[in-house]
């Protein structure tokens, strides 16, 4: 018999919430992934339910984690342990959580292959919250995949939760456990070989609050005759502790040692560990001792004998119950026992008897080696300890600063708000974790006056790292708030000083000089691949400009090899990376892709509790959307936006003004943006190729019959982006100087520069040309001419699916006396952004699995996409695609 059939058999009660359970498996093998939630206080039965219910699926392949208080700082713990019982190597500590998101969504399509899965997070509120996130990740990507998750923990409320799994977590089946009734305790007891009346149970409940765990130990403690006695005296149950004591007193000297060692090292340990932890030989025999007691309990993993505690409140009681000396000296020699150098740490630390500067300086310089390494959550968790163990009140301060930034970097933000709301005594430290959390939520302008007043009290000579968190943070704020020349002050500020870790301060180096108009060398530059951090940040900064230059190919291959590659680790650098993989999939006409990518920037910021580029991509998206006639989808885009930036405004107002003239409405055009025109200094907004705004205004002005401000804004602007040398803004502009020459009956001027702006490279704006080209020939009577031209728009308006303007084509060839070609059968027809990403992919030659990792969705994602695709395009294999979308 299995353990399972066993734990089936003596599981007590819970009838309702086994059949929900099965509900739910039946649920996921049929396809449709489940989340289920199972809370409740210790020892109410959550994992005994769950693994119960699993007993009864055999058909599940069935994957179990749990965290470990003792782990919580080590990253991917907890899906390393899913990894390994797949037979796979875990993540490097350093990869973020959409890479090993990535990781789980391929091995759940690989296991599904051969049957149904289950996951189980046990004790979730110690899982490490890189693990977390990542399984918050694979599960807002799960469609059709026949997968059960199961997240054990015990309150769905518990801070040490990631923001975004409590938010799916609101939505799954949610299974709270309270206590046993007086039925099924008596049930309890009668396994116990007691029979209990009606009175001593209900006492029995009251007593113990139908804790089964509690109630179980009262029925071992409790004498027959006084448990049964419905008018005596029923002694209050002893905490489970004292059960724990009792059992240890019941084992053998070295025994008890060795089960005591193992209760220092964790909650579990390679037995070898806990045998010279304990200084006793033979320790698979002292085990049988253990087991029996129910103290231990054991298992192979990684070639080795791991021995655990069956409970977390087991190990907790032994360990609680050791003497303060016998703690310290097995901490004191764990130290010396362990290889890794942070639980090596860890232990000293639980060994000291008062605060040690000395290892205070030793768990900072370990942290901010990992700082180095991209390891953001792991130096968090040192330099919070690193803070409790310094005497020095400025010490401490400097340490949680630190501990605030490298929990933002990681994306943690609820936990940097929990020490920004502790004391921090230090001024300048102080402003800075207030301003850095203000900053990542989107609350730009009260981030600039707490950073500024950390400024002010920073001392940087003598605090060298948080200045330069101080002026990194500012020179973005700047940036944000549209000041170029000032952004570019803060960062040569900022450069002066070092820091462990990338920051991201090259990306606002290089980005603050552009906008400002000074030339910045970022020098040769490797392999996205091989870049170190620096390197990487100054990629990051090569592919944004590249995009306002017009290079697309370029800032295309800098970007997707920055986010296909190893990546940065850190949160917002990731963020930034795909928003602005984004722009450049946007200006390609690449739209599908730049919706899959803008919106993935969204639901991680989501996820995260940040908002600092959310309003940025939202407006970015309103283009593909408003292009495409989705108005309602566009304007729920602007509406979902706060208070935003300076810099912000500027790109929802650009968005606002696409989205009117799409509509056709000029006036809206024109009220949106004509405050940008009142710009003067250093600016993004302003800067020619960064907002393609001055040629919309120009248009709607034309269009309403204001040609004399149509050409001072034409002219302000056309010499800024000749002087720059920006050929895609100019090109822009000479359409709008067309409209603006045709308006005044100037056709040999018009032509010339609808000439010069049918140059541009990018499809929608070459389409744009050649339709305004063509209605200016129309009208002037030359309808042969102008259908060439409008034909060649249709065909690019068509690919593109842009209807609004493929409408107005169709129409301007109607009035030349041409049809308008129209492809049988919408090749694109009811497909969504996704789906048309998939087809394309799988016209590419990439299979199932290669797009689902270039994608981030499950296998079984993919596969429901790819059905759905051949049945709206009325096609019965992926072979006829590429015919049929015309994409080879």
């Amino acid at each position: 018999m299995t353990i399972l059939a066993d734990l089936r058999e003596t599981l007590v009660g819970r009838a309702a919430e086994r059949a929900a359970l099965a509900a739910q498996l039946d649920l996921a093998r049929s396809g449709s992934p489940r989340l289920v939630l199972v809370e409740g206080p210790c020892g109410m039965g959550k994992t005994a339910l769950v693994r119960c219910a699993l007993a009864e699926a055999p058909d599940f392949r069935v994957l179990p984690a749990s965290g470990e208080e003792m782990e919580t700082a080590l990253p991917y713990g907890v899906v390393g342990q899913l990894l390994a019982l797949a037979g796979r190597s875990g993540p490097g500590p350093d990869g973020g959580p959409v890479l090993v998101g990535g990781v789980l969504l391929e091995l759940l399509g690989e296991l599904q292959e051969h049957g149904p899965v289950a996951i189980v997070v046990d004790d979730a509120h110690w899982a490490d919250a890189a693990s977390l996130h990542a399984l918050t990740f694979a599960l807002r990507r799960l469609r059709a995949d026949r997968v059960l998750v199961v997240v054990v923990t015990r309150d769905q409320s518990d801070a040490r939760l990631p923001e975004g799994l409590r938010r799916l977590l609101a939505d799954a089946v949610r299974l709270s456990l309270t206590g046993l009734s007086v039925a099924e305790l008596g049930d309890l007891a009668g396994r116990s070989g007691l029979t209990l009346g009606a009175a001593a149970l209900a006492r029995l409940r009251s007593h113990t609050g139908g804790n089964p765990f509690y109630a179980g130990a009262l029925l071992r403690q409790a004498p027959a005759e006084v448990l049964a006695d419905p008018l005596g005296w029923l002694p209050a149950p002893r905490p489970y502790a004292g059960d724990v004591a009792d059992r240890l007193a019941r084992l053998g000297g070295e025994t008890r040692a060795l089960v005591e060692a193992a209760g220092v090292l964790g909650e579990s340990c390679p037995l070898w560990q806990a045998e010279r932890l304990a200084g006793v030989a033979d320790g698979i025999t002292l085990l049988d001792e253990a087991v029996d007691l129910d103290l231990l309990a054991h298992r192979f993993a990684a070639g080795e004998l791991v021995v655990a505690f069956p409970h977390p409140l087991t190990r907790a009681a032994v360990y609680q119950g050791l003497r303060p000396r016998d703690r310290t000296r097995l901490h004191r020699d764990a130290a010396k026992l362990v290889a890794d150098g942070a639980t090596r740490l860890r232990h000293r630390m639980r060994a000291v008897l008062r605060a040690d500067d000395g290892l205070a300086a030793e768990m900072a310089e370990m942290a901010r080696e990992q700082a180095t390494d991209g390891l953001w959550e792991s130096a968090a968790d040192h330099l919070a300890c690193a803070a409790q163990l310094s005497t020095s009140r400025r010490e401490r301060a400097l340490c949680h600063a630190e501990a605030v930034h490298a929990l933002l970097q990681s994306g943690q933000v609820e936990r940097a708000s929990e020490i920004a709301a502790g004391p921090i005594a230090l001024p300048a430290a102080r402003a800075f974790v207030s301003g850095a959390l203000e900053q990542v939520t989107g609350d730009t302008g009260r981030a600039l006056t707490l950073l500024e007043a950390a400024w002010r009290h920073c001392v940087p000579a003598e605090e060298p790292v948080l200045a330069r968190r101080i002026a990194s943070s500012l020179s973005l704020l700047h940036l944000v708030h549209d000041q170029a020349q000032s952004a570019l002050t803060w960062s040569r500020r900022a450069l002066a000083f070092s820091a462990p870790g990338a920051d991201l301060l090259r990306y606002f180096h290089a980005v603050s000089a552009f906008l400002a108009g000074q030339s910045e060398d970022l020098g040769e530059l490797p392999d996205p691949a091989i870049a170190t951090g620096e390197e990487r940040d100054r990629l990051i900064a090569r592919g944004a400009i590249r995009t306002w230059c017009g290079d697309l190919a370029g800032a295309h291959a800098d970007l997707a090899g920055v986010a296909a590659g190893a990546g940065p680790t850190d949160v917002p650098a990731r963020l930034l990376v795909t928003a602005l993989l984004a722009q450049v999939e946007v200006r390609l006409g690449r739209w599908d892709d730049a919706l899959a990518h803008g919106t993935l920037v969204v639901s991680l910021e989501e996820d995260c509790g940040q908002y600092w580029l959310t309003p940025y991509v939202n407006a970015l998206l309103v283009w593909p959307l408003a292009a495409r006639g989705e108005f309602e989808r566009a304007e729920a885009r602007l509406r979902d936006v706060r208070t935003p930036s300076v810099a912000a405004g500027g790109y929802l107002a650009t968005a606002a003004a696409f989205l009117a003239a799409a509509r056709g409405d000029p006036e809206g055009v024109i009220s949106v943006l004509w405050p940008l025109t009142r710009i003067r200094h250093a600016s993004g907004i302003s800067e020619p190729g960064v907002l393609p705004w001055p040629d919309l205004l120009v248009e709607a002005l034309v269009a309403v019959g204001r040609l004399a401000e149509a050409q001072a804004v034409h002219d302000r602007y056309a010499e800024r982006a000749a002087a720059r040398e920006r050929r895609p803004a100019a090109q822009a502009l000479a359409r709008a100087r067309a409209a603006l020459h045709a308006a005044r009956g100037e056709g040999a001027e018009a032509a010339a520069a609808f000439a010069e702006a049918a140059r541009a490279a990018t499809p929608f704006e070459r389409a744009r040309t050649e339709f305004g080209h063509g209605a200016f020939l129309r009208r002037a009577g030359r309808r042969n001419e102008a259908a060439a031209h409008l034909t060649v728009a249709h065909a690019l308006f068509e690919e593109l699916r842009a209807l609004p303007f493929l409408e107005r084509c169709a129409q301007e060839l109607t009035a030349c006396g041409r049809s308008p070609v129209v492809t049988p059968g919408d090749r694109h027809e009811g497909l969504t952004a996704q789906e048309n990403v998939v087809a394309r992919l799988a016209v590419a030659g990439l299979g199932n699995k290669q797009i689902a990792r270039e994608m981030m969705l499950s296998v079984k994602t993919v596969e429901y996409h790819m059905t759905n695709i051949l049945a709206k395009l009325g096609i019965p294999s992926r072979a006829a695609l590429a015919a049929r979308l015309k994409l080879t």
